[in-house]
């Protein structure tokens, strides 16, 4: 059984900075610096990060699906990487700055100003968590060995973004334990350590975890969850208790594909599920619906008053329209 997740998690990138960029001071008496870049700005059109999001988190999954050689879940967080390289933007040479757009997906504005589309993601990602109290919360941690000899005014900067900067012996089992430490808090338990051991040869380890939860819009009937074959890709089909609901919701079909949109008690943030009509497929099989991630082309339908893939959901499912999930009737 596989399932595909894109969530928002934590997420830890290692960087070996000598010749990546200037966030540390790469020989004495040398001056070169980045120039200074504003730590505010309006942030990136929401579709257009969306879309560029939902292509990286393909990407991520495609990759990981190359190596994964048990069959394992797969859960990636493409907002994570996001929130922290463009953190690391704020030390980075005018080459690493292409090189961390391109990274995270935007090659197609590679033409336009680099500086200030980082320097806009910064702000999405604050804009993505201000709301107090609200079901999304997020927090940054960036750990310096002493060897990467980090420039002030760059950890300054860095902390002024709102990123938890120290500087720590990374060889140090302690060190580590820390790290691991501020994962388990930051993901209330659900992630209780993130690395083994600190980069080699000194380095920098850049943390971001994201947790999230929220009530159903429209909540699940507990007396509706029932025992549904799942199948896997190697044919095999495992019962397993799926949440089901009757009604109205926004759908969208193409080919062999459908999607559905489910509403969360909080307007700003909704979770997409994209699945195969006929039988499981390989995660390249959804690559030409990646970007229906971004919530794009959904409309509003009801089973039995639309054809097509909502009414073979309703056929399959005995009358009842079936979304699988392991998450509770209120909540996820």
């Amino acid at each position: 059984m596989r399932c595909i997740v894109f969530l928002n998690s934590a997420a830890a990138l290692w960087l070996a900075i000598a010749g990546a960029g200037n966030m540390a001071n790469a020989a004495a008496g040398e001056s070169t610096t980045s120039p200074t870049l504003p730590t505010s700005a309006t942030p990136l059109d929401a579709a257009y990060l969306n879309k560029v999001q939902s292509n990286l988190g393909f990407r991520l999954i495609v990759q990981l699906s190359g190596h994964d050689k048990g069959g394992d879940n797969l859960i990636v967080s493409p907002a994570s990487l996001a929130s922290v390289m463009a953190l690391l933007d704020l030390g980075a040479m005018p080459e690493m700055r292409v090189a961390l757009l391109k990274c995270l997906a935007f090659e197609k504005s590679l033409d336009e100003a680099v500086a200030e589309k980082l320097t806009a993601l910064r702000a999405s990602t604050k804009s993505g968590q201000a709301d107090k109290g609200g079901p999304l919360t997020s927090a940054h941690a960036i750990i310096f060995d002493p060897r990467a000899a980090p420039f002030p005014t760059k950890v300054r900067e860095l902390a002024g973004a709102g990123a938890q900067v120290s500087i720590e012996d990374l060889s140090d089992p302690a060190a580590v334990q820390r790290i691991n430490g501020w994962v388990n808090e930051r993901t209330n338990g659900l992630i209780p350590s993130i690395i083994e051991k600190g980069p080699r040869d000194g380095g920098l380890v850049a943390l971001n975890a994201l947790h999230f939860k929220d009530r159903w819009k429209e909540a699940f009937d507990p007396n509706a969850t029932r025992q549904v074959p799942f199948h896997s890709l190697a044919g095999s089909a495992v019962e397993v208790p799926m949440m089901q609901r009757e009604g109205s919701m926004r759908l969208r079909e193409q080919g062999n594909f459908v999607a559905v949109e489910l509403l969360y008690a909080n307007d700003r943030f909704r979770l997409v599920l994209i699945t195969s009509k006929v039988k499981p497929a390989r995660v390249v099989e959804f690559r030409p619906v990646a970007d229906w991630l971004g919530g794009e082309g959904f409309a509003q339908g009801v089973g039995e008053q639309r054809a097509g893939a909502v009414d073979r959901l309703r056929k399959q499912s005995e009358g009842r329209r079936t979304l699988s999930g392991r998450g509770y009737p209120d909540g996820c």
